[in-house]
């Protein structure tokens, strides 16, 4: 797929995101996780409109596939942790926060 396309779909993706429409969003950013797999920024975009979405394990999982990618980053343990919270796993969804805080001191 060309660049122009794929960029396409991910700022409808956005678009959708922002304006309430998560299952559309999700389905969007989960076409382009297909055809573009392993970029991060995708991922990311696909974990949040999952949580968003009420699809909380699936988030987890795709959020599971950025870790063994080597992206433990801030972003993706605050996502957990809001994945976590909204499936109703406060204790692991505080453990995810507090990684998230040691990660954000760590990359000041």
């Amino acid at each position: 797929m060309e660049r122009r396309f794929r960029d396409f779909l991910a700022i409808l993706g956005y678009f959708n995101l922002q304006h309430g429409r998560p299952a559309k969003a999700a389905a969007l950013f989960a076409l382009l996780d297909v055809v573009t797999p392993g970029d991060p920024l995708i991922m990311k975009s696909l974990a949040a409109a999952l949580v968003d979405a009420g699809q909380h394990e699936k988030a987890l999982s795709v959020l599971d596939r950025l870790v063994s990618l080597g992206e433990e980053t801030p972003a993706v343990h605050l996502l957990r942790a809001k994945a976590l919270a909204a499936a109703g796993r406060t204790a692991q969804s505080q453990q995810a926060i507090e990684k998230y805080l040691a990660a954000r001191q760590s990359s000041v």
